[in-house]
């Protein structure tokens, strides 16, 4: 199992609990308050996102537990990717020479051909803003899929003609397409490595796909000399064919739903500790997990290649398409992405610069290179991908963490930014030389160029991974938006940059130009040191405003419907008590006052609609229905249904469509299920007179504990003096209530045979021993899921209770019902299980003993006892079990006990707890294997 220290009462669904527990530890997560501090290492490494054992996964662990074999391949087609939508933009500089003497005798002048530079670069910023909201509204999958097919159209037209109209237009094509290389590609690489893992794994791809960019590039002159130009670009099309197919069958979809709790994110409120059934105390607030859970084939689905090739998950969420955009004008007014964004769109706009102009000055006098050997200058980006960048990525993850064992094991985001000091310093370097060296060719070597090519290069890398990884970890639940802002508006920054470099050329010379780009790259470097500095600050007083701004109660609404979509039980109780503490934290004194007045109103109201039939009438017509059609249905008033139908929309109950108008919902569909139906009746009708009379029954008894069958609540309001099962017996329709809703009280939940390991009983039996004897087994419900669970097992399973209950018994091939009062010493000697379904907890300590004991004496070697009750926290205990405590209390004399309670009984008993398994989470439904001592 995973290492997770748990920040809640959201326990295993199937908790195993030792005899002997460990009362009063306490386990503790630090909360961090700002987002994108998290605690990064405990000793160990802290895996961020928090994983699960889900091959498929709920909480987006999909993407994490694909085996690293799958995630290099997912790297590998990504960076190809990138490298034929980049070659094929920036690898024209390569082909200039070829394509100039056409264009000037075209009447095109150095500006005009240097456009089929730049506005290729200006488009790949614009397919960002269009591919990335895409991505986060639809799939990453399908936006790789479509600009694949983009990529090759794009390509294949460029092959068909070489006019300048024609290749400007169509490279803008191809433009669109690449631009997924600066941000749906680092975004499918962030998503499937934990945070300290994802500077390397971005750095291993940047690299490779900066080798592989090269090589094309690099060999782009000779290539298009042997083959021509437009031969390159044929060849470009062929390989994003390829491209395509391998992208169909390999590149699974990485987009789900992830809770900011698995980025240590969660409520800044101090909550208690609570206590699990094991006694240690836990606080509720984040988890820290620190090792790797294997994954789960046998609770969850396995993945398959099937699943993998579907074109998206769930349905297109185009609200969250909208959602990037207006999210991603809102972080362009935080400081930190300001800077991060200038100072990337600065970089890559020189990048591209020194990319349309080294092949002028290196196929010029005195250098002379021919037009196919342009291209080689690119040679030394190799070096960066191989040396230099492995230094940015993996100097950063290194960094990270031994920053954090210094800072307490807290991880801040600036950290990502000291990597960023050498890039500047070389960038600034590197932009001053290449100017002097082309405002002065004849002073310097060629290899300035070549040097100029691979350092600046490795200048903007180094700006891009910093920026990335800083703003990512700053804003992990933005990554969408942010990357739109540092990949697309970059792009748009670097075609200003871009453009203007012929005429700033033509006006103020080479070493005027890259002087100053030269300049503004040590500035942005300087601009950092605040950053640096007061980015926590930043981060906290921007995460306040953008919460503010998000949190209108629609969208609030939408997240949440969202995160329980993808939950399971436990966690979808979880987002209810989560919400109930809101609820009670913004409640008004007044608010508090009308919630509690009107409490015991709506049962009452429900149960007039049940005897109406208004739930089945509501759920039948499917349609919404209006008061006089429902007056007609039910022959009650029409002002008065209205009246009923108000209230109950009001509280949730129904749904109103319009003016006496209304319809069902999900509460109206439950309303009519039998179980729910009988609890209904069964509460209202027999407890209510107990709880109304129970504060004038306490204080007539001084407030003593309540351990008399026969004097209760229950027997003041219904002035009898029958225990409370015996006087069920003389209320038929109560009866009737209170079975039908024993028989569904459990439906959707998981099962006590889920948990327990019956199938071990069920071996070394002897040919006439008894298997399972249901004791106090009602009508048998328990007993029939049990036969159907092993049908071809031969030995008996048998119900017991006494005669009336027995009447309605549910007649069932290879159940047998045998009258028993577990009050009589028991009749069945030997068998294997003694199972009690809410049996003890109907009665106070000395009864219950003589229920024990009476079973006990009936034990032989191998037999156990399974009691199937609640075992509620020491503390901490969810309000649906304390709720049913003071109900037996107020009917029965008895009690829902406490984990301490229940040992104690237990040993008062003669007999002793084995172990507890925990199968139900608000309740705490616990079968208690009881063997003797």
């Amino acid at each position: 199992m995973a290492n997770i220290k748990q920040s809640s009462d959201k326990l295993s669904s199937l908790h195993v609990e030792e005899a002997e527990p460990a009362i009063g530890a306490e386990v503790e997560v630090v909360q961090v308050h700002t987002m994108g501090t998290v605690r990064l290492t405990e000793g160990e490494i802290v895996y961020i996102p928090t994983p699960t054992a889900d091959p498929q996964g709920k909480y987006n662990p999909y993407p994490l537990n694909l085996p690293m074999w799958q995630k290099c391949v997912i790297l590998g087609i990504i960076s190809v990717f990138s490298t034929l939508g980049l070659s094929l933009v920036s690898g024209f500089g390569g082909l200039l020479g070829f394509y100039i003497p056409q264009y000037v005798e075209a009447g095109k002048d150095y500006n005009d051909i240097t456009k089929l530079m730049t506005y290729p670069s200006l488009f790949m910023g614009i397919g960002n803003i269009i591919g990335m909201p895409l991505a986060i509204g639809v799939g990453r999958r399908v936006v790789f899929l479509g600009s694949t097919v983009i990529l090759v159209i794009g390509a294949a037209l460029c092959a068909a003609n070489s006019s300048y109209e024609w290749q400007l237009g169509f490279r803008m094509v191809i433009g669109l397409a690449a631009g997924q290389s600066e941000s749906v590609v680092p975004m499918v690489s962030q998503e499937i490595f934990f945070l300290h893992e994802r500077s390397t794994a971005i750095t291993v791809q940047l690299a490779f796909q900066a080798i592989l960019t090269c090589v094309w590039v690099l060999f782009a002159s000779p290539i298009a000399g042997a083959i021509t130009p437009q031969w390159w670009y044929g060849l470009g099309a062929i390989l994003s064919g390829v491209q395509l197919i391998l992208t169909f069958f390999f590149l699974p979809e990485t987009k789900y739903d992830r809770p900011l709790s698995s980025y240590q994110e969660g409520s800044s409120t101090e909550d208690s500790t609570i206590e699990n059934p094991e006694g240690v105390s836990v606080k509720q607030e984040v988890s820290v997990c620190t090792s790797r859970p294997p994954l789960d084939y046998v609770n969850y689905k396995p993945r398959t290649w099937k699943s993998d090739l579907r074109l998206w998950i769930g349905s297109p969420e185009w609200a969250a398409t909208w959602n990037v955009l207006r999210q991603t004008g809102e972080l362009l007014l935080f400081p930190n992405v300001i800077w991060a964004l200038l100072v990337n769109g600065l970089t890559l706009g020189t990048n591209i610069a020194i990319g349309t102009t080294y092949g002028t000055i290196i196929t010029a006098p005195p250098y002379n290179w021919p037009n196919k050997s342009a291209s080689y200058v690119n040679i030394g980006q190799i070096v960066t991908a191989l040396l230099a960048l492995p230094l940015l990525g993996q100097g950063s993850d290194w960094l990270t963490k031994r920053m954090a064992k210094r800072n307490g094991g807290l991880h801040e985001p600036e950290v990502r930014l000291i990597p960023l000091i050498i890039p500047i310093i070389v960038g600034t370097f590197t932009a001053i030389l290449y100017g002097q060296g082309a405002a002065h060719p004849e002073k310097y070597h060629w290899f300035v160029y070549v040097w100029a090519v691979a350092a600046y290069y490795f200048a903007f890398v180094g700006a891009n991974i910093a920026a990335i990884t800083y703003l990512l970890d700053s804003y992990p639940a933005r990554a969408g938006p942010l990357l739109v802002i540092v990949c697309a508006f970059r792009g748009i920054l670097s075609f200003g940059t871009s453009y203007g470099t012929a005429p700033f050329i033509a006006s103020h010379g080479y070493d005027g130009a890259f002087g100053t780009f030269g300049a503004l790259t040590g500035v942005m470097g300087l601009l950092g040191v605040p950053i640096y500095i007061y980015g926590k600050k930043i981060r906290h007083v921007t995460v306040l405003s953008s919460n503010e701004k998000e949190s209108t109660m629609d969208a609030i609404a939408n997240q949440i419907k969202n995160l329980a979509s993808h939950a399971d039980d436990a966690e979808r109780k979880l987002i209810l008590d989560s919400l109930r503490k809101v609820s009670d934290a913004i409640e008004s004194p007044q608010d508090t006052m009308q919630r509690l007045m009107y409490l015991a109103l709506q049962p009452a109201v429900i149960r007039i609609g049940l005897d109406l039939d208004l739930f089945q009438i509501l759920l039948k017509n499917k349609t919404p229905i209006s008061v006089s059609d429902l007056a007609t249905k039910t022959e009650a008033a029409p002002t008065l249904l209205a009246r009923i139908l108000r209230y109950l929309a009001s509280v949730g109950i129904v749904k109103e469509t319009g003016k006496d108008t209304f319809t069902y919902n999900n509460i109206t569909e439950t309303l009519t299920l039998p179980g729910v139906v009988g609890g209904i009746y069964h509460y209202f009708d027999s407890y209510g007179p107990a709880w109304q009379v129970l504060p004038d029954f306490l204080k007539e008894r001084k407030y003593h504990d309540v351990e008399n069958v026969t004097d209760t609540a229950l027997q003041k309001g219904w002035k009898t003096d029958q225990p409370a099962f015996i006087w069920v017996q003389t209320k038929p329709e109560n009866l009737a209530h209170f079975n039908q809703f024993m028989a569904g009280q459990h439906m959707g939940m998981k099962q006590w045979h889920e948990v327990y390991p019956v199938h071990e009983k069920t071996t070394g039996l002897e040919p006439e021993q008894v298997f399972f004897v249901d004791v106090g087994g009602g009508i048998g419900h328990q007993s029939i899921a049990l036969r159907e669970k092993f049908p071809s097992l031969e030995n008996r399973i048998i119900v017991q209770d006494i005669p009336a209950t027995l009447a309605h018994a549910i007649p069932h091939p290879g159940v047998e019902i045998l009258e028993q009062d577990f009050f009589e010493p028991q009749a069945i000697t030997g068998a294997r299980i003694y199972y009690m379904r809410n049996i003890i907890h109907d009665y106070p300590d000395e009864k219950a003993i003589v229920i024990l004991k009476n079973t006990a004496a009936a034990l032989a070697r191998g037999s156990v006892i399974l009691i199937d009750d609640m075992v509620i926290p020491n503390t901490g205990a969810h309000f649906h079990a304390t709720q049913l405590d003071i109900t037996m209390m107020s009917a029965l004399a008895s009690i829902e006990r406490t984990h301490e309670q229940w040992y104690s009984l237990i040993e008062r008993a003669g007999l002793k707890i084995k172990k507890i398994y925990t199968y139900t989470v608000s309740l705490q439904d616990s079968i208690i294997e009881v063997v003797k001592e």
